[in-house]
């Protein structure tokens, strides 16, 4: 077995692989077969539990393409689970749902608990022939591309910053909105016809990728994509990945995390009944406000807000509002109407 501290290329390999395979259900429940594919070999395990059971399951951290396994429960029908290690909290395995990425964190509180890694045995060859027969694996060498030697080169990218929407932005129900990264090209390979994909989390209307501007090597690029915030209040995040020309992932995985606040109670005192209005100076029915019953208010000054100033308001049941606004310096005429007819 490969130690923690010598690890082989396969482990690379793996990851490569399994990045290919998001989406793919050529495994639906199959995840033990999944990682016996993701090493090159298969047929070895009938479940998860068996493959740990005989494999052993070491207690040293964890490396990026190492075998991650879960306990055996009534969750899962006593089979167990296992996936490829990503690092940090991330693995890729085989669900009922498909190849997904999923957090170790979350998969052990809310399905099974974690067990610890796996070395694949030295039998297991990997999948080098297939990636250099197919020119896959995160490299350009059907692109042209690679040194003078004939070496292909090679795909990587760093993550530089959020030049748009931090974590945490918060924004409004359904409010539309762009988000950009910035990424630099830490490979070798030219980004030609590259894109941006979406891979797992809350896609949030986007798009399932976008075209990359062409990057050369060591340059930085920001990329957008348009999105839309979630109806319900919330926290939502989306993750994004590079893509080459071939469909292979490779490179830091960005994402987008926002905010949905859940809607504010008015002010204390700027609930209207049903035969009045609350306007309020802020957006979100938030700020300074005051109630108006129904009637006509033609000159701002009877409003009774800074400079005349109404950004939100809210109806009793039985008025409807209409609101004329003329542009000239700081007035505008608001005329409120009953629609029984009453009160003007």
């Amino acid at each position: 077995m490969a130690s923690a501290q010598d690890p082989d290329v396969r482990l690379e390999w793996a990851t490569d692989w399994a990045e290919k395979q998001l989406g793919s259900h050529d495994w639906d429940g199959l995840c033990a077969r999944f990682v016996e594919n993701a090493y090159g070999t298969q047929g070895h395990f009938n479940d998860a539990k068996e493959m740990f059971d005989k494999l052993g399951v070491p207690a040293s951290p964890g490396l990026p393409g190492l075998i991650v396994a879960f306990q055996a429960n009534d969750t899962n029908g006593n089979h167990g689970h296992v996936g490829i290690y990503m690092g940090g909290d991330q693995m890729i395995s085989a669900t009922y749902n498909g190849v997904q990425w999923d957090s170790i964190v979350k998969w052990s509180e809310k399905l099974a608990p974690m067990v610890g890694y796996i070395y694949p045995p030295e039998d297991w060859p990997g999948v080098y022939a297939e990636r250099t027969s197919a020119g896959e694996g995160g490299y350009c060498s059907d692109t042209g591309q690679g040194g003078g030697d004939g070496s292909p080169c090679l795909n990587s990218s760093t993550f530089i910053a959020d030049v748009t929407y931090p974590d945490g932005s918060a924004l409004s129900p359904g409010q539309s909105f762009n988000k950009t990264w910035r990424l630099q090209n830490t490979g070798t390979c030219t980004w030609e016809n590259y894109t941006l994909a979406f891979v797992s989390g809350v896609q949030m209307g986007g798009p399932s990728s976008v075209p990359v501007t062409a990057t050369e090597a060591s340059d930085t690029v920001d990329i957008t994509v348009p999105l839309v915030a979630p109806q319900n209040d919330g926290t939502y995040r989306g993750y994004w990945r590079l893509k080459d020309t071939q469909g292979v992932y490779f490179g830091d995985q960005v994402w987008v995390e926002i905010t949905v606040p859940p809607d504010q109670p008015p002010p204390s005192g700027c609930t209207p009944s049903a035969d009045q209005v609350a306007l309020f100076v802020d957006i979100s029915y938030s700020g300074q406000c005051v109630v108006k019953s129904v009637g006509d208010y033609r000159n701002p000054g009877e409003i009774g807000l800074p400079n005349d100033s109404i950004s939100s308001l809210r109806v009793g049941a039985n008025v409807k509002c209409k609101i004329a606004v003329k542009i000239k310096v700081t007035f505008s005429m608001f005329e409120l109407e009953s629609i029984y007819g009453l009160g003007f």
